[in-house]
């Protein structure tokens, strides 16, 4: 367990230099943006501006119409040179219109880029959290696999190494610690804040363990016919029955109230014998597996 998670951590650690470089950009990006609004707001004020200027002049303009001004060799000179200058914030308007749809389209495709960015350092993160969810649910595995073996070191014959204690325990004996364990869990969270069940863990792997224990033991006298394998296939092949849509098959219900009445309906038809409840069984004939199915 330990090699694979190092292992998998050696694998992800590039992705975090990426990701950090990507912020990176992601900033400079933004920076960018700031700047093209600030130009574009110059450009707006500049045609404020003008506009204003180009109110004045008519105004006065109509005020010469109605007589109110004279005109002298000083102000035509003063008209020309207005004249010329209009034309002058005509052609600086003209060019900054033509900047400000350039940086409109630069703005555009940065924020595009932004967006790719970020759709990219999501997928990143994504892919970090399923490389960690593999490592924990490999982990998962090994530690079951271990306590499957405490548990059969245990259930063996005191005179091959087993503990006597547990040969002399019964299916009751083993279920009455079980029903200890829950009442402890209980009070675990009852607590209320998560940060308080700090026992609940360990709690929790004790009722594992006597639900392994309690298989074991009706395996070893015989109740039922039960094995630990035969538990486990039989709990999965009820789960895939009562909830298909979660393995692909049937239709996705909509609300968990469809998804409870799917749940009590399979078992009501379980109950009445509409629906096979024998799930596949393995069995070893001469080291030679077989898997047969019962109708």
């Amino acid at each position: 367990g330990k090699n694979a998670g190092e292992g998998v951590r050696r694998g992800v650690e590039p992705k975090n230099v990426t990701t950090r470089r990507d912020e990176g950009q992601v900033d400079m990006l933004r920076r960018l943006l700031v700047v093209l609004l600030v130009v574009s707001l110059d450009a707006s004020l500049a045609f404020v501006s003008e506009t204003a200027f180009s109110r004045i002049r008519l105004n006065h303009g109509a005020g010469r119409k109605q007589g109110v001004c004279c005109r002298t060799p000083r102000l035509r000179a003063i008209e020309k040179s207005e004249n010329h200058g209009m034309e002058e914030i005509k052609l600086r308007l003209l060019e900054m219109e033509e900047k400000c749809e350039r940086l409109q389209e630069e703005l555009r495709v940065a924020q595009e880029r932004l967006r790719l960015m970020e759709d990219r350092k999501e997928s990143a993160s994504d892919l970090s959290h399923m490389q960690e969810h593999d490592v924990m649910k490999q982990q998962g595995l090994i530690q079951v696999k271990e306590l499957i073996d405490v548990v059969e070191a245990l259930t063996a014959c005191p005179s091959i190494g087993g503990c006597p204690w547990t040969a002399e325990q019964g299916a009751l004996d083993v279920l009455e610690h079980a029903h200890s364990e829950l009442k402890e869990i209980s009070e675990e969270l009852s607590l209320g804040s998560a940060s308080k069940h700090f026992a609940l863990q360990s709690e929790l792997g004790d009722l594992l363990f006597n639900a392994f224990l309690l298989v074991k033991i009706c395996e070893r006298d015989g109740i039922g016919g039960s094995t630990l394998a035969g538990a486990a296939a039989s709990s999965c092949a009820k789960i895939r029955r009562r909830a298909p849509f979660v393995f692909g098959e049937g239709a996705r219900p909509l609300t968990p109230e469809e998804a409870s009445a799917l749940w009590k309906s399979v078992k009501q038809q379980e109950k009445a014998g509409l629906i096979s409840t024998i799930p596949p069984t393995s069995a070893v004939t001469n080291g030679n597996v077989t898997i047969s199915e019962k109708p």
